[in-house]
């Protein structure tokens, strides 16, 4: 059985904002049909919680990336295919020299192996994303992803609701610029 996840309407850190969009047609980052392909090209099964009519990809611009919220049941698999999909993101766009992180807006809602659910939400560096994200599946009761393998942050974790522990720290918060509205055509 493949595994599954729902990609949901909305902009991470926006929560409940519309971009000016009417007629029932929902906001979803402009990074959302890049970041499917790469789960489909993981072995994903990906599925939108809208219809195409119904989806709108919204960028801003800024040199942060903001990527799809979605809803999935956690397995070692996915996290593993997440950290490497944050570690990517974290390092996206940036040339061989730089050594600056991405800032990344993240909000995932996840359903625990015990059943529960609970919500992945982070703002800040990739690398602080990524490493934030690490804790996030250790505290759900599952091998976090090495940090070898991929090479480690700075720590600073960013996120709230870490399997119930009811942390909520953002590392960067920041005042979301204007968005650019761009009808997403394609799955």
């Amino acid at each position: 059985m493949q595994e599954q996840v729902v990609i949901l309407p909305g902009i991470p850190g926006q929560p409940g904002a519309d971009f000016g969009l009417e007629g029932g047609v929902h906001p979803y980052p402009e990074s959302t049909t890049d970041f499917v392909k790469l789960l489909h090209a993981r072995g994903l099964v990906v599925e939108f919680r809208d219809p195409r009519e119904a989806r709108a990809e919204v960028g801003f611009k800024a040199m942060e990336i903001w990527l799809p919220a979605l809803l999935s049941l956690l397995s070692n698999f996915l996290a593993i295919v997440l950290w490497e999909l944050l570690d990517e993101y974290t390092r996206k766009y940036r040339d061989d020299t730089s050594t600056t992180d991405n800032v990344l807006h993240v909000t995932w809602e996840i359903e625990l192996p015990d059943g529960t659910h609970s919500t992945f939400n982070a703002h800040g560096l990739g690398s602080e994303v990524r490493e934030s994200f690490a804790g996030f599946v250790q505290a759900a009761g599952l091998p976090a992803p090495s940090t070898e393998a991929l090479g480690s942050g700075d720590g600073g974790a960013t996120t709230n609701d870490h399997a119930g522990a009811g942390a909520n720290e953002d590392v960067a918060e920041n005042d979301a610029p204007e968005p650019d509205h761009d009808v997403d055509d394609s799955d």
